[in-house]
């Protein structure tokens, strides 16, 4: 079990990684985030502000 699971916290981290992602993306979906960087669809919405 990793500590992965149990952080649902967003983190300064997040939302620079969804800032640069967003930036190179012509769509960013909160899917496509989530596949990228491993996140939980919720942490990676919060991330996008979706």
């Amino acid at each position: 079990m990793t500590g992965k699971r149990f952080d649902q916290v967003l983190t300064e981290h997040d939302a620079r990684a969804a800032a640069r992602f967003m930036d190179t993306m012509v769509e960013a979906k909160p899917a496509a985030l989530c596949r990228a960087f491993g996140r939980s669809r919720e942490r990676a919405a919060t991330a996008l502000g979706s």
